[in-house]
């Protein structure tokens, strides 16, 4: 009978687990359609986009409706904390002045592994907050 309780509440806990998990994935890969923005590590990535340096702050921190990651700017360092309900990564922004375009570099400073979905949510939040270009790690790394 104990057994027969745990498997239930195994599946019941594995079934709600998967539900949240699924979609942050689903939502990473659609958006990057097959580019890898990204180190191996996913603690750098990679952004082309055609606003300011100014513009791309002042609209990530700027909250919308339903947003699941919430930032914050330090301009003393450069450093933008990205935040779900539950975590909170530090990461140093960078740009890059290019002809018509800037790269927006995001590099993670705290290089302690803490399991979180926020480099999953990052990619889609930041092409639908910036109207930024997934672009190639290897060929945009700076």
């Amino acid at each position: 009978m104990d057994f027969l309780f745990f498997a239930i509440l195994f599946a019941v806990v594995f079934v709600v687990v998967l539900s949240k998990i699924i979609p942050i994935f689903k939502n990473h890969y659609k958006v990057t359609n097959g580019v890898t923005n990204y180190d191996s590590g996913m603690r750098k990535f990679v952004y082309r986009v055609t606003c300011s340096p100014v513009d791309v702050i002042y609209k990530l921190t700027n909250p919308g409706n339903k947003e699941q990651l919430k930032f914050d700017y330090n301009s003393d360092n450069d450093i933008m904390y990205i935040s779900d309900s539950t975590y909170r990564f530090k990461y140093r922004i960078r740009f890059r002045e290019c002809e018509g375009y800037n790269v927006v570099m995001l590099e993670r400073v705290c290089y302690l592994v803490k399991q979180s979905y926020i480099p999953y949510m990052l990619n889609p939040h930041i092409v639908e907050k910036l109207n930024a270009e997934i672009v190639p790690y290897d060929k945009f790394k700076f």
